[in-house]
């Protein structure tokens, strides 16, 4: 079969009785089995191009009116699906990490590898094992990830998980340093377990271009995992359709001026490549803190678990205690939060010394965070499978800290910036990845208000 975008996107959409059908996988396979990773990026981009949608959207049901069961297609026909299009990609990956444990072992490795590896191990979307679930079960694992570690096993008898935390031990330490004036330095929180693409790099590509410098941290000093979903185009008509029919864009892939495939490379590389641990946060350094959210953001940076046994519809929210300290001594210093998405879950979890009173932080502070979509994502086939899933709110656990919350403002517009000050500690919130360009004129406004620049 020769390669043309519309046979491509016919394989991709269509569905038969049978969710196991395995000539799809045939079909695919000899149209994209002989494609370069070169070859294949190009043929992406014309897909979008074409549709609007990124092809792994359309296999993952993720586009209009793919919402249905009967629409969606076999898990494990899925993974072969994903298997056999990312092909490319993922051959390119096992040979790139077979170099790195070779250097790794011999001691050979350098800080541009260490940044080079930070930098390219985002790209591939989720690869953390699961948080809380079993680790050892792989149908929690995320596709990503299952289909790295299959093609991994078949070159070295060395565990995937070992390997990569054998490179990220060789690695030299990275400091933090920089040569501009704290007010124009930002240190960003991103989560190892699924940070959102467009809530990071949307809200941090506006404040660079605004001559900011970022720092991303994490909470155990990994590199950063984003969502695989979130880095998928995924643009009008799709998202423009729900809108105009009065419903909420709900943030699914990330716009086409997003594309991880279109960005200048070396301002994302510098973003992703520069990560550092929680630890290495020194807040005399820094103008102000951004917490850029994601599914993954309540599993590694505040992490959540049911209320109770016997309620599982309320979370208890704890901070890794690196994290914890790095907000203390930014509460400390009045530095100003600027959060979206499930990243104002952290603020519930942290009190302000005021006039010596302990008190929560966000209390009677007018907070927005993520409504409660996550159940029409899982009721959709939409949640990774790595995530855990708790019928939750965000709102609520704001509400138990003393925020001032609106579920239905917030869903009603995804745009929404709401902001607050508390004994000189300014606070910008917003609820999902649409939230991220307005956050960026809230990032410096706060920065101005704090550091007399207005």
């Amino acid at each position: 079969m020769s390669f043309t975008i519309e046979n491509l996107h016919e394989i991709a959409i269509t569905r038969t009785h049978d969710p196991k059908d395995p000539s799809k996988a045939d079909l695919l396979r000899k149209l994209v089995g002989n494609l370069s990773p070169e070859q294949w990026q190009e043929a992406r981009k014309a897909y979008v191009d074409r549709f609007y949608v990124d092809p792994e959207h359309h296999l993952r049901n993720f586009d209009v009116y793919q919402e249905f069961p009967p629409l969606r297609l076999d898990p494990n026909l899925l993974l072969e699906l994903l298997g056999i299009l990312n092909k490319p990609d993922i051959d390119r990956d096992i040979a790139y990490i077979e170099r790195l444990l070779t250097k790794a072992n011999s001691r050979e490795l350098t800080l541009q590898d260490r940044k080079e590896y930070f930098s390219w191990l985002p790209r591939i979307g989720l690869w953390d094992s699961p948080a809380r679930q079993p680790t050892d079960n792989r149908t929690v694992d995320s596709y990503e990830r299952r289909l790295r570690i299959q093609a991994w096993e078949k070159v070295s008898p060395v565990r995937f998980d070992y390997a990569l935390k054998t490179i990220e031990s060789a690695f030299p330490k990275l400091s933090v340093k920089f040569d501009t004036p704290r007010d124009k330095n930002i240190a960003a929180i991103a989560s190892s377990h699924g940070a959102q693409w467009q809530e990071l790099v949307d809200w941090a590509i506006g404040v660079l271009d605004a001559g900011y410098a970022v720092q991303v941290f994490t909470p155990y000093g990994r590199p950063i995992a984003i969502q695989r979903d979130s880095m998928l185009v995924r643009e009008p008509p799709t998202e423009a359709v729900a809108v105009s029919l009065g419903l909420p864009g709900v943030g699914l892939g990330a716009p086409l001026r997003l594309d991880p495939l279109r960005l200048p490379k070396e301002r994302i590389d510098y973003l992703l490549g520069n990560a550092v641990g929680a630890d290495l946060f020194d807040p005399s350094q820094f103008g102000a803190v951004y917490l850029a959210g994601g599914l993954g953001f309540n599993e590694d940076v505040a992490i959540t678990a049911p209320k109770s046994v016997d309620d599982d519809t309320h979370a208890n929210i704890t901070p890794t205690p690196h994290v914890l300290r790095m907000m203390n001594d930014a509460i400390s210093h009045r530095l100003p939060i600027i959060a979206l998405c499930h990243g104002p879950t952290l603020l519930a979890c942290l009190d302000i010394n005021i006039d010596g009173k302990r008190e929560k932080l966000v209390k009677g502070v007018q907070v927005a965070a993520l409504p409660a979509l996550e159940p029409m994502v899982h009721a959709q086939g939409k949640l990774e499978s790595q995530f855990s899933f708790y019928t939750w709110k965000t709102h609520d656990v704001l509400a138990e800290a003393g925020a001032i919350v609106d579920e239905q403002a917030d869903l009603q517009d995804m745009t929404i910036v709401k902001t607050g000050v508390r004994d000189g500690l300014h606070i910008a919130t917003g609820p999902g990845p649409q939230t991220a360009l307005n956050l960026r004129k809230a990032t410096i406004s706060a920065i101005n208000s704090r550091w007399g620049r207005v």
